[in-house]
């Protein structure tokens, strides 16, 4: 597969669908220009295409390799890191005070599609010291962050966030990792994590781990977690990493995919030496470390979606050169009659599948982050506490659904290339086995299906879905009734009834205490979320995309509109979104409908059925 990035469509998003504009121009983006943006899509998608790509097929083959305690990255790896800081990716979205650029989440998001999708293994590195880097600068000290931000901004130090336990993996209350009191108020940790990515790395002086820990006077559980703040090399008086501080790598995992990316099993103070310092408040240590995963959740569903256009590009194009059969409607059996299997019809509706979700996705995370970067811009109590309500809405979705689909993607893609795509050769194999992890890390989407449905289904009595719900018929009063999407709309409605049908129904169930029979359909009310936002998303770019058609003065007649359509991509892609949508809800949408019915009948045979 050839790298191949959908600028144009990023570009769609973010400046016609979201209208990214209303946050340029004023505090803290008043710098921040939409040339300045498109400037900075460009130059990410050319380091992506000519320094990222070629080494995602190395990375996956080398992998990482591990000796004396140190993490070796596979060839080119160090080169690219270094030239990925020097360019300033890293430090997008830290202020401009810190060397930073200052970015919206929402173009750090955009940025960050390019780079993953080129190399899903090199993007882990700097996403996840980009996350330590942010959750310091709001719960570390002034000192914590004097001493620590310039070496992870920079790229010289690498972040990581160290929460999993081999006895407690997602049961974080369960943790056991020690920190006694020193008298000097630092504290000494002892403990083993595992799963732990980015340590002791070849490209990096330093690394930075925070570290989820039960101090001995702690309650029980998830209250009695701090985080600390242990680096693996202790600094010296001038700032830099000097002397060992008893953090060792007991070992690196051999995993299905991101080879690129080194995951390992962390030792805490052996020697009973390692020293840390608390961030944040004692025994509130999750809320902070909350900060990371969240971040991070929107960025694994990145991960799902941007893999997932990778293997789209190159499924796409291996339809367009592959040449097999005879069309269906042909009675020839001639094997000068083949045809590329584009024109197959069940190839048409899986790149379509594809499509869709690869689009829908990208709407939905980049409208995340705007709704990050609108809370915080604004100095208005009540539509900070609106957009932060989305955000949190969003994010189980966006982890969860999108990494689902990403993988889907993969799926999809191999089938299209079809034996070709069973070898490694072409490479969707590898992006079908780096999609994976996805729908795993950072939560299980079981965790983000109930944390959806117990959390923010219901908080204030559910008050964020009363938003959904609510925006929802805002938009299909501007679209019902009226051509040319009045039948989706009708269509889209009828969808919106039926998810407050099966939450209503839920709801009733959680409030006869019948907790596990709700749990059962966690994971179902999620894609049921997932499903209307994507398709409300299709049908708003298609609206959007008609307006902008209007004006491109398209012939009327269907010989040479198809021409035209042909001979310019920018209008092509515009008048794709039309049937995109239509696809979108008319073949896609209809899942929900059983979805909803499944819900209702409310069956508990994986409750009673002894396993």
């Amino acid at each position: 597969m050839q790298y191949q990035a959908d600028l144009r469509d990023i570009r769609f998003v973010l400046f016609d669908l979201l209208n990214l504009q209303q946050l340029l121009g004023a505090p803290p983006y008043e710098d921040l220009d939409r040339e300045t943006v498109e400037q900075m899509l460009v130059e990410a998608e050319k380091f992506a295409r000519e320094q990222l790509a070629p080494l995602n097929p190395i990375g996956d083959r080398v992998g990482c390799t591990f000796h004396d305690g140190q993490v070796t990255l596979p060839p080119g790896f160090r080169e690219a890191y270094q030239a990925y800081c020097e360019l300033g990716f890293l430090a997008a979205v830290a202020p401009p005070a810190e060397g930073g650029m200052g970015l919206p989440q929402a173009v750090s998001l955009a940025l960050d599609e390019l780079f993953v999708s080129a190399n899903c293994a090199f993007s882990n590195y700097p996403s996840l010291s980009r996350a330590c880097a942010n959750m310091l600068r709001q719960w570390g000290t002034a000192a914590q962050q004097a001493r620590y931000l310039p070496g992870l901004v920079s790229g010289r130090w690498q972040g990581t966030m160290c929460l999993t336990e081999a006895g407690a993996g997602s049961f974080v209350g369960a943790c056991r990792c020690l920190a006694r009191p020193r008298p000097d108020g630092q504290w000494t940790l002892t403990g083993q994590k595992v799963f732990i990515t980015s340590a002791n790395l070849d490209v990096v002086d330093n690394v930075v781990h925070f570290v989820l820990a039960r101090t001995p006077d702690a309650p029980v559980g998830i209250k009695g977690i701090s985080l600390f703040l242990v680096p693996h090399r202790l600094l010296d008086e001038a700032g830099e990493p000097a002397a060992d501080n008893d953090v060792q790598i007991v070992g690196i995992e051999e995993k299905l995919g991101i080879h690129g990316s080194v995951t390992t099993t962390l030792s805490f103070g052996d020697e009973e030496r390692c020293v840390g310092e608390l961030v944040g408040t004692l025994h509130e240590g999750i809320r902070a470390m909350f900060q990371i995963m969240n971040e991070e959740r929107v960025q694994v569903g990145l991960q799902g979606q941007a893999v997932g256009s990778a293997a789209y590009q190159g499924a796409l194009q291996y339809a367009r050169e592959r040449v097999q059969g005879v069309p269906l409607s042909s009675k020839s059996r001639d094997p000068q009659d083949q045809v590329p299997i584009l024109e197959h019809p069940d190839v048409r509706r899986m790149l379509l599948t594809m499509k869709v979700r690869v689009e829908g996705c990208r709407a939905l995370l980049l409208k995340a982050g705007l709704h990050h970067d609108l809370a915080r811009q604004t100095s208005d109590d009540a539509v900070r506490a609106y957009h932060e309500g989305w955000a949190d809405l969003l994010t189980p979705v966006c982890k969860a659904y999108c990494s689902d689909l990403g993988f889907e993607v993969t799926v999809l893609a191999m089938q299209v290339f079809g034996g070709s795509g069973y070898v490694r050769e072409t490479g969707v194999e590898q992006a079908l086995r780096d999609s994976r992890i996805a729908t795993i890390y950072e939560g299980t989407n079981g965790i983000q299906a109930q944390d959806l449905l117990f959390r923010k289904a219901t908080l204030g009595r559910g008050r964020l879905m009363a938003t959904l719900d609510q925006e929802l018929q805002t938009f299909l009063g501007t679209v019902q009734g009226s051509a040319p999407l009045a039948a989706e709309a009708e269509l889209l409605d009828e969808a919106r009834q039926d998810a407050g049908r099966a939450l209503a129904h839920l709801l009733e169930l959680l409030g006869q205490g019948q907790v596990d029979v709700v749990g059962l359909h966690a994971t179902a009310f999620l894609r049921l979320v997932g499903n209307l936002l994507l398709a409300w998303l299709l049908l708003q770019e298609a609206q959007v995309a008609a307006g902008l058609l209007d004006g491109l003065g398209l012939p009327a007649d269907p010989a040479a509109r198809e021409q035209r359509l042909r001979d310019d991509p920018a209008a092509n892609h515009l008048a794709a979104k039309l049937p995109l949508a239509r696809f979108a809800v008319r073949t896609l949408l209809p899942e929900n409908a059983g979805i909803v019915r499944g819900i209702l009948v409310g069956d508990r045979s994986a409750l009673d059925v002894v396993l």
